[in-house]
């Protein structure tokens, strides 16, 4: 069975926050049931925000524009620049572009500068290997990927 659920509050910083549920399995349910491994938002509101999966699918990266109401795949469909369907743990925004991201899946780095229209690998990044967490340096342009058993990798983006 499958215990996975995504909640959202607009007043985090009260003395007894509200919660929503954006997907809880049951009566909101807009994001496919595998293990959600990264959250992150695009702007200070939440409204345009990103989910990752794991597993063997094609549409482990999720976009909202309307704060969780409803999700699209922005993985690129099945094309041949189309993201694998492989597990996604992880994904960075690039600061200065809202179409550029970065993700670190089961098989290295990949990236997006068209909103997820297209997915090339990082080249210049680490090789085929499980990358678990990728991340932007605030207040830089420096992406850094942590892999499982290959080191730290880092780039100027």
């Amino acid at each position: 069975m499958l215990f996975r659920s995504i909640w959202k509050t607009s007043d985090a910083l009260s003395a007894a926050p509200t919660w929503t549920a954006v997907d809880n399995n049951a009566s909101a349910n807009p994001v496919p049931n595998r293990y959600v491994t990264r959250i992150a938002l695009q702007n200070a509101t939440g409204s345009i925000a990103f989910v990752t999966l794991g597993g063997f699918s094609g549409d482990n990266v999720l976009r909202t524009v309307n704060g969780g109401l409803s999700f699209s795949d922005v993985t690129g469909g099945n094309g041949p620049n189309a993201l694998p369907s492989i597990p996604v743990r992880g994904i960075a925004l690039h600061p200065d572009s809202t179409t550029r991201w970065f993700v670190g899946t089961e098989w290295g780095v990949y990236q997006t500068r068209d909103g997820g229209l297209t997915w090339l690998p990082m080249l210049s990044g680490p090789p085929a290997v499980s990358v678990d967490e990728v991340t932007i340096v605030p207040g830089s342009r420096r992406l850094l990927a942590a892999t499982h058993g290959r080191g730290m990798w880092s780039e100027i983006g």
